[in-house]
């Protein structure tokens, strides 16, 4: 008993703090869509950082739980594409009624069945609007936020590749995750390096991409495997990291903003999430961040297309 009451706190926390990590996303958003200009303690890129490092945390635990690399692609799969498959849906069906085409030519519109193809295959990048739909909105992507979903899922899917790194190597799974945070922080680097060089800003997209986010999610993965370890030194962990992050305001550097800032922020995340009781009341209500993320950018979308 006192196991399940240990462990229904523990993702209490954890719903608790997911629902924290959306308001600087939101806010965010409402700043870009409707030209406010609301401040906000934790940025918009700590906190999807953050809910890359939970991701890494809760996949390393559940793929150990599985029979096989199938059954834990299909548990992923079960949580996160009927939501998306429906806010797709959605918005490409329920759009239409603002759109400035008439319904006739909406449908009949090649960019329609665009948004579908590329939204439904996790590749919002390529189709992003939909035709006549806020097109005199400062943004006229119809939902900014897909973009991580397949950051998300190509994170899973490296999760089966670093078990069986860790089988063919005799490697302790510490060293394997050294290995992916260089590799990680090379890319990073070298993407703003193409960018600073050339001006393009398609390098500065790259760089937020699956490779520029691995080292967060697989902080998530390290401390999920030395969960015991940590939870021994928790509350000094806690302290230094939050030191470290006090002090992004007066550091200026790429390093220390770009990797050393959002990896003591994600430490935090993971700490708060699992170590203490801060909310056992969410547990009532569940995990709704992920639907709460899907949903908010259409709907500010539509606010700013009425003001």
């Amino acid at each position: 008993m006192q196991e399940q009451e240990k462990k229904i706190r523990k993702y209490a926390n954890m719903d608790l703090v997911r629902y924290a990590l959306t308001i600087p996303v939101i806010l965010e958003h409402c700043n870009v869509l409707l030209g406010t200009k609301i401040w906000w303690m934790i940025s918009a890129d700590h906190a999807v950082k953050g809910f890359f490092a939970l991701s890494g945390f809760l996949m390393y635990g559940s793929y150990i739980k599985r029979d096989s690399w199938l059954g834990f692609v299909k548990s992923r799969a079960k949580r996160i594409v009927p939501p998306y498959v429906k806010i797709v849906l959605l918005c490409a069906i329920g759009l239409s009624l603002v759109s400035t085409l008439p319904l006739t030519k909406y449908f009949t519109d090649a960019g329609l069945w665009k948004y579908l193809a590329a939204n439904l295959a996790f590749l919002n990048f390529l189709q992003p609007t939909l035709p006549g739909v806020f097109e005199h909105n400062n943004v006229d992507a119809v939902n900014g936020s897909l973009w991580t979903l397949k950051v998300e899922w190509m994170l899973y899917l490296t999760i089966p590749v670093f078990f069986f790194l860790i089988r063919k190597t005799n490697w302790k799974p510490a060293y394997i995750i050294y290995a992916i945070a260089i590799a990680s922080i090379a890319y990073k680097f070298g993407m703003e390096l193409m960018y600073e060089s050339t001006g393009n800003g398609l390098y500065q997209i790259l760089g937020r991409q699956f490779a520029g986010q691995l080292i967060f999610f697989y902080l998530g993965v390290l401390l999920s495997i030395y969960h015991n370890a940590v939870e021994k030194y928790a509350v000094w962990l806690l302290a230094v990291c939050l030191a470290v992050y006090a002090t992004g305001a007066f550091i200026d550097s790429n390093a220390f903003l770009d990797i050393v800032l959002p990896m003591s922020f994600c430490t935090i995340v993971i700490l708060c999430s699992t170590y203490w009781p801060l909310g056992e009341w969410t547990s009532r209500i569940g995990n709704k961040s992920y639907e709460v993320y899907l949903y908010h950018f259409p709907i500010i979308q539509l606010i700013a297309n009425f003001m």
